[in-house]
């Protein structure tokens, strides 16, 4: 037999090559147990058997980012990975090259808002989802899936491509000069949002406390858009700057600005 010490290394040995690969053993996930004999130069034998766990080895999955439901709010949307008990997505920004996360967020659940913030009011770092876009930072994003048991994850996946989206920017709005029944809408932060597709504007009526859309018109340029709407009433109106990919990076629509006030009558 082998003494105790030359067993123990055996052992080590074995387990060392194992687990390394170096012994090309490929196997479904489950339990196993290997049994090895070993014969020294005298002739003595020994055997050690050695339990082995194989894993099954899951990977982060491919998902989408889109524009969430909530202002300022992105979603990732995902099929679910055989094997992981939960999903944890970090966010990545642009003031330091993606270099770090600076949100992580535990048990998300694809298609769930990721926000802090509206970019109509936020004003600081302290939501930085919401600050990022009132100041044009552009992000990416990464998904690590949580194993389950007798399950092992490769860990976080790669980063996303860039994602960025508009800030809302108000309208300037009149009564036509030219005594035309109508508004005239000017997007007044047309140099704004460099690259965006379209400008709609929403237009509101005092008739039910400017509660719903009453008209949606396409404002260009840079000039007065006359609009026609009804006379006898007052109006407001809010804008939609629309989304475009720019470079390399995927700009979502604004959220819609805050309408103007007060309401101008026609």
């Amino acid at each position: 037999m082998l003494s105790p010490a030359a067993d123990r290394r055996l052992r080590q040995i074995l387990s060392v090559l194992l687990l390394s690969g170096l012994l090309p053993v490929l196997l479904p996930a489950g339990t196993y147990t290997e049994t090895v004999t070993a014969t020294d130069s005298l002739g003595d034998t020994a055997t050690t058997t050695l339990s082995i766990t194989v894993q099954t080895v899951i990977s982060a999955p491919a998902f989408t980012v889109g524009k969430g439901t909530l202002p300022g709010s992105f979603k990732l949307t995902f099929s679910p990975v055989t094997g992981a008990s939960s999903y944890t997505v970090k966010v990545y920004k642009s003031n330091d090259s993606f270099a770090s996360p600076f949100a992580t967020i535990s048990n998300y659940v694809s298609g769930t808002d990721i926000q802090d913030g509206d970019p109509n009011t936020c004003s600081n770092s302290s939501t930085p989802i919401c600050y990022g876009i009132a100041v044009g930072h552009t992000f990416k994003f990464t998904i690590t899936p949580v194993a389950s048991a007798g399950y092992s994850s490769t860990g976080e996946g790669s980063q996303s491509s860039k994602y960025a989206m508009f800030r809302p920017f108000g309208a300037s709005v009149t009564a036509p000069r030219s005594g035309v029944v109508g508004l005239d809408i000017l997007d007044a932060y047309w140099n704004q949002n460099v690259g965006k597709s379209g400008v709609i504007a929403y237009i509101y009526r005092n008739t039910d406390n400017y509660a719903s859309v009453y008209e949606t018109a396409s404002i260009t340029g840079t000039s007065w858009n006359r609009v026609a709407v009804p006379a006898g009433d007052s109006y407001t109106v809010s804008l939609k700057h629309l989304g475009a990919t720019v470079s390399d990076t995927v700009w979502f629509d604004s959220d819609e600005s805050d309408k103007t006030s007060p309401g101008i009558f026609v």
